[in-house]
């Protein structure tokens, strides 16, 4: 493992936190994760943004409350980046636990992904807003979408199982579905889905009624 002290932290929306590490670490493609050694905590997260000096990570609230004592230069040991880089893919579909990777690789990839579809569990880090971007006729109340993404020229689009404002009331799988099912000619779309073994399960259960995709295991942190 390599010493990588907190160079950063920053509240988000609803308690969940931005954790900034020193980089002394090989760089991570989207889709890799970094296992850390925090605190006497043991984490897997996702990487979410990466530059030369600094990794940027995101803390769900749960963790954060684990670590009320962490501050920039609280001591952190790293091992990563695990796991494989994620393949490009024009509709990337995330849970909560795949996130941080869905959104690195969406800023990544090069084409830009035509969709972003996030599914929440509980909470989000970020305050959604209404998009700009039309994606078909259905789900028509989902309107909200990830302003990171939106400044960038990506449309995406949030289910909540509350159904927030804006949001689709439901899960990933179930925004993904009703959105290929709203589109009258079905265009050659393949998805990549990053997330727990829960999305997984949602997809294969769900398979029939959705475009081609591929599942890649983002581990529970």
């Amino acid at each position: 493992m390599n010493d990588a002290p907190v160079q950063g932290l920053g509240p988000l929306a609803q308690g969940w936190q931005m954790l900034r590490l020193a980089a002394r670490h090989p760089p991570a493609a989207p889709g890799q994760w970094l296992e850390l050694d925090l605190q006497g905590q043991s984490l897997r997260l996702p990487v979410l943004e990466q530059h030369a000096e600094w990794t940027a990570l995101l803390l769900p609230p749960a963790l954060a409350r684990k670590l009320p004592e962490l501050r920039p230069g609280s001591p952190c040991r790293v091992n990563g980046p695990l796991g494989p880089a994620a393949p490009a893919a024009p509709v990337l579909l995330a849970d909560e636990v795949g996130l941080a990777a869905a959104l690195h690789a969406a800023r990544r990839q090069n084409p830009p992904p035509r969709l972003v579809l996030i599914g929440a569990a509980d909470s989000l880090p970020f305050r959604p807003r209404p998009s700009r971007y039309l994606i078909g006729p259905k789900p028509a109340e989902a309107i909200a979408g990830i302003a990171m993404l939106e400044e960038l020229g990506i449309p995406s689009r949030i289910a909540h199982p509350d159904g927030l404002p804006g949001c689709f009331e439901g899960d990933a799988v179930g925004l993904l579905r009703r959105w290929w099912g709203g589109l009258e000619t079905k265009p050659d779309v393949r998805v990549l889905a990053l997330g727990g073994e829960k999305l997984r399960r949602r997809l294969d259960e769900e398979a029939e009624g959705l475009p081609q995709y591929v599942f890649q295991p983002i581990p529970a942190p």
